[in-house]
């Protein structure tokens, strides 16, 4: 189970980097800060779905799997939806994106990592200090979540 949770969280901030990536594009040519921002936010998911890779990866718990709709919920489906939206020519709604995506970054920093995923690898990893170490790169990861919370609502007031 933490080897397919940890999989499609890597898989969740790659599809949400992407997500960023595309908003900073359309947003570059009217909201230059809005844009660097965005562009911000994209490099640090996909950063964190590389260090969340490379964690599994190094504690044998990295189990690639098709069910992360099933294992993500809502959040995967609500994911795909903002990307659909971006992707329409023409119709792209940047600010209405932003709004979903800033209770998104919330609920997976809190939810998925901290309520999730921290417990789970507390029952599987022994040594205490492989413990310790795991914790703070998803302590890290869930603060830098509340940061992008923030800076996206930041930007819904700009």
């Amino acid at each position: 189970m933490i080897g397919k949770l940890i999989y499609c969280s890597v898989e969740l901030e790659r599809k949400v980097a992407s997500l960023y990536q595309e908003l900073a594009s359309l947003a570059e040519s009217g909201e230059q800060f809005a844009s660097l921002l965005l562009k911000q936010i994209g490099l640090e998911s996909m950063v964190h779905s590389e260090v969340l890779r490379s964690l599994g990866v190094s504690l044998g718990l990295y189990e690639e799997t098709g069910e992360c709709q099933t294992l993500i919920g809502d959040v995967w489906s609500r994911v795909e939806e903002a990307y659909s939206k971006i992707k329409q020519p023409g119709k792209a709604d940047v600010r209405g994106v932003l709004k979903e995506l800033v209770s998104l970054e919330g609920f997976v920093g809190e939810e998925t990592y901290h309520r999730l995923l921290l417990p789970l690898l507390e029952k599987v990893l022994q040594d205490r200090d492989s413990l310790r170490l795991a914790k703070l790169v998803l302590e890290k990861i869930i603060q830098d979540e509340g940061f992008h919370e923030k800076a996206v609502n930041s930007i819904l007031k700009y």
